[in-house]
């Protein structure tokens, strides 16, 4: 878990200060994915007027994708 909370800690802190950019999935809401390990990945949204990142999930890659569609139409 430790590693787990390390690895998410790091993408965190690159997407803050803007040494990558994850890919739009839902333009509408302006939700990105970003993959932290080949079988996790989180989805968020950045609001840069207060300079905040807002983690909407984490999703396991290896599930059915209909249950994340589901997760961020909500």
């Amino acid at each position: 878990m430790r590693k787990f909370r390390d690895l998410t800690q790091s993408l965190l802190q690159k997407i803050a200060t803007q040494q990558i950019t994850c890919p739009v999935v839902n333009e509408k809401l302006s939700i990105r994915k970003a993959v932290v390990h080949k079988n996790v990945s989180f989805y968020y949204r950045e609001d840069i007027s207060v300079q905040k990142i807002y983690i909407i999930t984490f999703f396991n890659n290896r599930m059915n994708p209909k249950t994340l569609n589901k997760l961020l139409r909500e």
